[in-house]
């Protein structure tokens, strides 16, 4: 059910007008995509991807309330990672901007071969970072070229 600033829930009233209206653009753009795409839950999803939006506005939930963390480390988007990228860049990137990097590194294996060893490293670099966040990583294909499909979970 898409929200307005009036009807968010309680803990997205209190934040300040531009972040409570990124939360909102995020969750009724999410719940419409995941509507049209026929999702199981598509409240869920709308509900994660809103609240990613906070944590890369350097918000995090903190005794059931949206905190804003003045002290910390920027936020890498999705765009910021790729072949140049660093291990200590990739070290410091959000979970979504892994997950984002991952599922690019998987699309550029199957087109670009002359790169395979070095999409491969950094496969494997993203794939030791995702424990880090929480997330379990399984391939049921390693890096391949007959198309891979993987998933990420919550543990």
């Amino acid at each position: 059910m898409p929200y307005t600033a009036k009807d968010c829930p309680p803990d997205i009233k209190k934040l300040p007008k531009a972040d409570r209206d990124a939360w909102i653009g995020a969750f009724n753009g999410a719940y419409d995509f995941a509507t049209k795409k026929k999702r199981k839950d598509p409240e869920a999803y709308a509900f994660a991807v809103a609240n990613a939006s906070l944590h890369k506005r350097g918000y995090a939930k903190k005794n059931g309330k949206w905190m804003k963390n003045e002290y910390r480390m920027p936020s890498m988007m999705n765009e910021d990672l790729g072949m140049d990228s660093t291990e200590g860049e990739i070290g410091a990137a959000q979970p979504l901007a892994l997950l984002g990097f991952h599922g690019r590194l998987h699309r550029m294996y199957r087109t670009d071969r002359k790169d395979k060893d070095e999409i491969e490293r950094l496969h494997g670099v993203v794939v030791r970072m995702l424990p880090n966040r929480g997330l379990k990583h399984t391939d049921r294909d390693e890096l391949d070229t007959r198309g891979v499909d993987f998933f990420v979970k919550k543990n």
